[in-house]
């Protein structure tokens, strides 16, 4: 429709293309950094001395599970501040679609 009444293509993909795909990008990118963080972890559980797989592997093994719960809070915590940061870019950044859409 853009091209028919003129619409140059790097018009149509900065207008028109771009803003009805990041809604999905967003998505895909909250979706990968969940996924990021829990292989994350699970390969420091069996490769690290250190990091936060580390120290749940050395906390778990010993018994210490004040500090192994500490370690747990802390990646839960990292794991919803990336998560809620990626909502708040989406909402920004979808203003145009309808609410009910965003969930």
């Amino acid at each position: 429709m853009a091209r028919s009444v003129g619409a140059k293509r790097q018009r149509i993909f900065t207008q028109i293309v771009l803003p009805g795909a990041v809604p999905f990008i967003i998505v895909g990118l909250r979706v990968g950094a969940t996924i990021g963080l829990i292989n994350t972890v699970v390969a420091e559980l069996y490769t690290a001395v250190k990091g936060l797989g580390g120290l749940l592997a050395i906390y778990g093994n010993t018994f210490r599970m004040a500090e192994y719960f500490v370690v747990v809070l802390t990646s839960a915590f990292v794991g919803v501040i990336v998560t809620e940061a990626l909502r708040f870019v989406e909402i920004r950044l979808g203003r145009w679609r309808r609410s009910e859409v965003i969930v």
